[in-house]
């Protein structure tokens, strides 16, 4: 859970910044999800949707597809210098 809280306040930190698009923070909202997303065996389906932040971190979902990580010190998208 503390995992998923740091990483929710690092996108929150993120947004604000225009760094990345919109963010819903889930501050005070990670156990219910990861209590719901723990319970799930390994063949269910799992869509998250905005504040499942620690559910997705439980299921083993690396951060963000060219983004940030919870394990890294990425801090924002790349971008190419050839326009």
């Amino acid at each position: 859970m503390l995992l998923a809280r740091r990483f929710g306040e690092r996108l929150l930190n993120m947004q604000r910044q225009g760094r990345i698009g919109t963010f819903t923070p889930n501050k005070g909202q990670e156990a219910a999800h990861l209590g719901a997303g723990a319970v799930l065996q390994p063949g269910d389906w799992f869509v998250p949707a905005f504040r499942e932040t620690a559910a997705e971190l439980w299921r083993g979902c690396k951060g963000l597809p060219g983004g940030p990580r919870p394990d890294s010190r990425h801090t924002g998208n790349r971008r190419s210098s050839a326009v």
